[in-house]
């Protein structure tokens, strides 16, 4: 029972960093968009714009991003050693599977 939840647990994590990672990318990719359409039509308000948002990447989609990663990393630490991760997440009714 402990190892599904630790699974779960993990799958969910994984998950989450996932969802930030690309939640980042599409932010960093309208950005890019953005600042060429602000030189080529010369859009002082759009350009700062584009800065402004560069905080909410900064302040809190990379804090969240680093919090998923502090999560993952204390699995990966949790697990027992000399046994793979593999074991601990895909065992089911205390069998091994790795």
């Amino acid at each position: 029972m402990g190892s599904e939840h630790t699974a779960k647990a993990f799958d969910s994590d994984l998950q989450e960093l996932t969802r930030l990672v690309a939640e980042m990318g599409g932010l960093a990719e309208r950005m890019i968009v953005d600042s060429v359409d602000a030189l080529i039509r010369r859009d002082v308000a759009l350009g700062q714009r584009v800065v402004a948002s560069d905080a909410e990447i900064d302040n809190v989609l990379s804090v969240n991003l680093v919090s998923a990663l502090y999560a993952l990393r204390a699995f990966v630490r949790a697990v027992p050693r000399g046994r793979p991760a593999s074991v601990v997440l895909f065992s089911s009714g205390g069998r091994q599977t790795g």
